[in-house]
């Protein structure tokens, strides 16, 4: 509308270049102010179309509405100025004849819009990684891979709107992607641990071995145990068992076992329980009471063998074998089932009037006289 404008007012020009009227010489100030005016009312009506949603429409959206406005409000009034600064430097180029940038003025136009947009996509990636943080517990994802992917995204947004700026304003970027490739080659090569680390750190995001807050076992390095409280792009830190932070950086785990024990589904009970020689006959109603209490716990799994069996004869001791699934994973949880089946057991072996057995050493003593 506003080129159309223009081109009505240089008609105007030329009609009336025989006779020179204040329109020939003030009529350049009325285009400006009205292209000033439109434009103003367009950034005016911006606004009060942006409160008005807000009131009826971002009211029912709740934090997304206001978060919609924070994307699209700022990038808008951005392309609305800059599109009247170009106007004003274009209408007083052609009156005064002052030539400023007159050959580049629609293409720093077109540039400063694709920057707009690519500063309202940027904002949208922010926000939509903070909201996904927010709910990433209820989605079952982890809020350090959302991280991580939302810094790609940001960053190959970013290249793109560079390279299509580059284009805008004339520049073949091609012999630019080839020296970047024979440079990103060259140093590659010399910071080639770096990289390595860098995606280590992009695999353990993707794939997802283990999460921020979990509990992993490393066999390999004396079975080092910890939290894991952090996974950057060079290295994971764990806090181990006697709460020192370990830093390990992320190519160690593209070689290394790692158990993960905050997903096991349950814990092991297994242990040896020594009854006396002398309770040999008793053996087989000890280990049916046994059974019967360790089965009826509620935090045993009864889906899984429940193992009660006489194992050996030790040399002190009729050895009876206990091999149990708990469902309670957490370590002090399962401390504590553990507690309770031991005291069930001593309880059904005092029933039977049987007793744990102790080393015995037997000596002789002979009569020399």
């Amino acid at each position: 509308m506003l080129w159309q404008m223009k081109k009505m007012i240089l008609a105007a020009r030329v009609v009336a270049k025989e006779e020179p009227t204040w329109l020939h010489h003030w009529g350049w100030l009325l285009e400006l102010a009205i292209g000033l005016v439109v434009l103003f009312a367009l950034s005016y009506g911006l606004r009060r179309l942006i409160k008005y949603l807000r009131k009826r429409l971002f009211t029912k959206l709740g934090t997304r509405g206001e978060r919609l406005e924070q994307i699209i409000a700022l990038p808008l009034q951005l392309v609305i100025w800059i599109v009247a600064i170009v106007f004003a430097i274009d209408l007083l180029n052609t009156h005064f004849k002052l030539a400023i940038l007159p050959a580049y003025l629609n293409i720093i136009r077109n540039g400063f819009i694709a920057l707009a947009i690519t500063w309202m996509v940027l904002r949208w990636l922010k926000v939509a990684r903070h909201i996904l943080v927010q709910k990433s517990r209820n989605l079952g994802l982890d809020p350090g891979t959302i991280h991580g992917l939302g810094k790609i995204t940001s960053i190959i947004v970013f290249i793109l709107a560079f390279l299509l700026i580059l284009q805008i304003f004339g520049l073949n970027v091609l012999p630019l992607l080839a020296f970047g490739g024979i440079g990103a080659a060259a140093i590659g090569f010399s910071a080639k641990d770096v990289i390595a680390n860098f995606f280590g750190g992009l695999m353990l995001h993707m794939t997802g071995p283990f999460m921020i807050g979990e509990q992993i076992i490393i066999p390999n390095q004396n079975n080092l145990q910890g939290i894991v409280e952090e996974i950057g792009w060079y290295i994971t830190t764990i806090r181990d068992v006697e709460k020192r932070p370990v830093y390990l950086p992320n190519s160690f785990f593209s070689s290394m076992i790692v158990i993960n024990m905050s997903r096991m589904s349950h814990r092991r009970i297994y242990e040896i329980i020594q009854i006396r020689c002398e309770d040999f006959e008793k053996l087989p109603t000890i280990i049916e009471g046994i059974k019967e209490e360790v089965q009826k716990h509620e935090r045993i799994d009864n889906l899984v063998p429940i193992n009660v069996v006489f194992d050996k004869f030790s040399e002190y001791s009729l050895d009876l074998r206990l091999d149990v699934y708990t469902l309670a994973t957490k370590y002090d949880e399962f401390l504590r089932v553990k507690e309770d089946i031991l005291m069930r057991i001593g309880k059904v072996v005092a029933a039977h009037q049987a007793e744990t057995s102790l080393p015995i050493r037997v000596i002789q003593v002979k009569n020399i006289s």
